[in-house]
């Protein structure tokens, strides 16, 4: 079994940028859209262009649930060997551990419409909250600019 990725390269480069953040330890029962959405995260793969595209929302369907034909949901064991790592959760921030720049990331635009936005730890035990402005300029740090879907 791979060692589990951890969120330690995350704040690290959080504090490296100054980036704010809060980081709370709430049940995701207690998660609730009046206060901020808790975003949701798939990574496919793309075989017309041969990359790996995370798709970023707010929402459970989007495009009305229809995935492009030529896109293939990645599985567990897919996106654990893609990172060497057991992998307990897919969000925008295990970006972090893509070094090589392997993943396009594909952001719903109603993600824009919040000003907080709360994304699942690695740890399962907490959930990052940050503005969906600084989550943008966390991607571009990243290098994973992500190319905005109006819905």
């Amino acid at each position: 079994m791979p060692q589990m990725m951890t969120d330690k390269k995350l704040f690290t480069t959080l504090k490296k940028i100054k980036m704010n953040y809060a980081e709370q330890q709430l049940p995701l029962s207690e998660v609730t859209k009046d206060t901020w959405p808790l975003l949701k995260s798939s990574l496919y793969f793309d075989k017309v262009k041969e990359r790996y595209i995370m798709y970023i929302s707010t929402h459970d369907n989007w495009r009305g649930g229809q995935v492009e034909a030529d896109w293939i949901a990645c599985s567990t064991t897919e996106i654990n060997a893609f990172f060497g790592r057991e992998v307990t959760a897919v969000t925008p921030l295990i970006l972090v551990e893509d070094v090589a720049v392997k993943i396009k990331p594909f952001l719903d635009s109603r993600v824009m419409d919040n000003e907080l936005v709360g994304i699942k730890l690695q740890s399962r035990k907490s959930i990052l909250i940050l503005s969906s402005s600084d989550l943008l300029i966390l991607l571009r740090y990243l290098e994973h600019s992500p190319k905005i879907i109006r819905n």
